[in-house]
């Protein structure tokens, strides 16, 4: 159950302070969160959690990790694009800011060819290159191929640009073992936990119970952290920020 509550984290951006975006775009994404955020997906276009915030927008509590220096912020295993030169630490907490150049993803995915910082989008992020969009497909082989297919990503500057599901049925397909719908949000589609009411989105840790769940057009939306004391759960670092 816990990987289900960071899949969806991590993937839908729900707790956006708490993880944060290296993401590699469309075709091998790694994933690695330095307070054990995982993502959804492995492969294609995902992105490469690895600590402090990516969204700015979001209206609800977020943990984001807290700091005094952007030193605070790197994570136990750093690479080129989590290093102390990749974070802000503003008003004391942690806010990554992409990768810088495509040097830094060519030294963290050095088996994607032509892989580049893509500065089109908020943070950068390691893109896989294209001239179309099924060059960003998985394998068909693959478990996630049905949200990776050629009509999930789109070939934006010749770099591959994750669109999200497209339907329920693709959700299914892609996790068997639960009950997923296709669920626009932050406005990105992404497969969610099915639901009628929040309570079949809670979790017993005070940041997942009852209270923090919105059933949203079938789909589980998280609200937030509402104090601080709630974002242990990733670790004591973490503070609640509205």
């Amino acid at each position: 159950m816990r990987y289900l509550l960071l899949m969806i984290l991590a993937t839908v951006l729900v707790c956006g302070g708490c993880s944060d975006d290296d993401g590699i775009g469309g075709g091998g994404d790694s994933d690695s969160d330095s307070d054990s955020d995982t993502d959804t997906d492995t492969d294609s276009d995902t992105d490469s959690d690895t600590d402090s915030d990516t969204d700015t927008d979001f209206t609800y509590g977020v943990c984001k990790l807290s700091c005094t220096a952007p030193a605070d912020c790197v994570p136990d295993t750093p690479n080129e694009t989590h290093d102390a030169d990749n974070f802000d630490c503003t008003d004391d907490v942690c806010t990554w800011k992409g990768c810088l150049n495509t040097a830094e993803c060519a030294v963290v995915f050095p088996g994607i060819t032509g892989i580049a910082c893509d500065t089109n989008v908020d943070p950068p992020k390691c893109h896989v290159p294209c001239s179309a969009p099924a060059d960003c497909a998985l394998d068909s082989s693959a478990v996630l191929y049905p949200i990776f297919g050629s009509d999930n990503s789109t070939c934006d500057n010749s770099l591959c640009v994750w669109t999200g599901c497209n339907n329920d049925q693709e959700c299914v397909d892609a996790y068997p073992a639960k009950t997923w719908v296709c669920h626009e949000y932050l406005n990105t589609p992404i497969c969610g936990v099915g639901c009628t009411t929040p309570a079949d989105c809670a979790l017993t840790d005070d940041l997942f119970n009852e209270d923090h769940w919105l059933c949203t057009d079938g789909a589980c939306e998280h609200t937030g952290c509402a104090s601080t004391a709630e974002c242990i759960f990733y670790t004591a670092d973490h503070v609640c920020v509205k």
